[in-house]
This record gives C-alpha cells, sequence and structure tokens, in this order.
C-alpha cells in the first residue's frame, strides 16, 4: 500500500521498464500537479483536460468539490465519474444479455466450483467476502487463474497467473474465445439454442488467435 506520494524519475520509459519510482512530499506532489495541468491547458487548452470522480472514499461532497474545481478552475466541462463510465455500460450490459443489471452468478457457488477463472477483479480489495470464498474453494480443491497487471493478493494462490498489459483484457478474452471454438471444446447445443449474431461474432474473434495477440497482451 502506497503510504506517501511517488513520482516517476523516468516517465519517457513506461511502467513495463523502469519507471524509477521516489517517494516526495505532498507540497511537492500538489504543486507537480498544478503545474503539469496549467502547462497542458496553456498549451492545449482547457478542453485537453478531464477529470473523473469516484464513488469510493469521501463520497458525493468529494464529488461535488471536484465537480466545481474542473468547472470553475480548470474551465471545462469534462468531468464525469465512476458509476457512469464503468457501472452503468456494466448494467446496460447486463440487462440485455442477462434481464438484470445484477450479476450472473451466484456467491455462494463459489466455493462449489472445480475452477475460477478471476479477471480484472481484486476481490480482496473490493469484496473480502468473495475473497474468502475463492480461498475456501482453493482450500476445496478448485483451480484459480488470475488474469490482471498488478500482482493482487489473489495472484499470490493462484495456480495459474498471468499478467496481461494494461488495456488488452479484451484480446485475451478474444483470445479464450477463439481457441474454445477452435478446439472445439464449444457447446454448439446451447450457441444453437441461446445465442444470435454468432456468424458476425466470429469474423471478429477469428483474427484473435493467441499466436496473434501474444505482442498486445504480453502472454
Amino acid at each position: 500500500r502506497i503510504k506517501a506520494p511517488m513520482k516517476r524519475t523516468n516517465p519517457e520509459k513506461g511502467l513495463e521498464v523502469d519507471p524509477g519510482w521516489v517517494e516526495i512530499t505532498w507540497d511537492e506532489a500538489l504543486d507537480f500537479t498544478a503545474e503539469r495541468l496549467r502547462a497542458i491547458i496553456e498549451e492545449h487548452g482547457a478542453e485537453s483536460v478531464m477529470l473523473t470522480g469516484s464513488s469510493r472514499g469521501a463520497g458525493n461532497e468529494a464529488n461535488y468539490v471536484m465537480q466545481k474545481f474542473t468547472r470553475a478552475c480548470l474551465g471545462t466541462n469534462n468531468i464525469d465519474n465512476c458509476a457512469r463510465t464503468c457501472h452503468a455500460a456494466s448494467v446496460i450490459g447486463l440487462m440485455e444479455v442477462v434481464g438484470s443489471g445484477a450479476m450472473s452468478v451466484s456467491i455462494p457457488t463459489l466455493e462449489e466450483t472445480d475452477c475460477i477463472l478471476l479477471f480484472g477483479y481484486n476481490p480482496a480489495a473490493s469484496h473480502p467476502i468473495v475473497a474468502r470464498r475463492i480461498v475456501n474453494a482453493k482450500e476445496r480443491g478448485a483451480d484459480l487463474i488470475v488474469c490482471d497487471p498488478r500482482v493482487i493478493e489473489s495472484a499470490r494462490i493462484a495456480d495459474m497467473y498471468l499478467p496481461l498489459k494494461n488495456g488488452s483484457n479484451l484480446a485475451l478474452l478474444n483470445a479464450f474465445a477463439y481457441a474454445i471454438i477452435d478446439e472445439e471444446l464449444a457447446d454448439w447445443d446451447f450457441i444453437d439454442e441461446h445465442t444470435t449474431g454468432f456468424d458476425a461474432w466470429w469474423e471478429i474473434v477469428q483474427d484473435y488467435a493467441p499466436e496473434d495477440v501474444e505482442e498486445v497482451t504480453g502472454r
């Protein structure tokens, strides 16, 4: 857990090479952020900046201050919230696919499954009770596969850990789908009875053979 502000001394090299993290004071962090925002706005205009509020932490009061800062101080209306950019999109997708804007699996049955694929989700930090059920499943003998750029707590106990590159989630999922079809592991009766648009979907996925996305995902 980060206990103090950190600054990259080698930002041009990227996170995957040697970012050169160094600890700085809060005053230094605030001054650096203000200077960078001012320089970006002077060069590209206020519309080049966007801020996103969070549904965690200090709550609505913090988001109110954030939107006032964005509009009054920075001079842009480019302010959003994670509830729209993340949760709203997932709710719409779930409503269309499963008819409910809620998770499509049962949390208690996690302990009864034989294999858990944990993808882009950190239960130990977000939902400790779910994390406990995953541990229980492991203790019962279930296999655990974790896909995440970070070495999250669940990766420590995983049977297989895939530290994919940032932003490559969909490429890896499409590679999974390609392998299922290519290796004839699909349930064709289920697909025929419960899906539409399979051919159009396959036109896209057939370009995602595992060997073709290896450089993108880093796996």
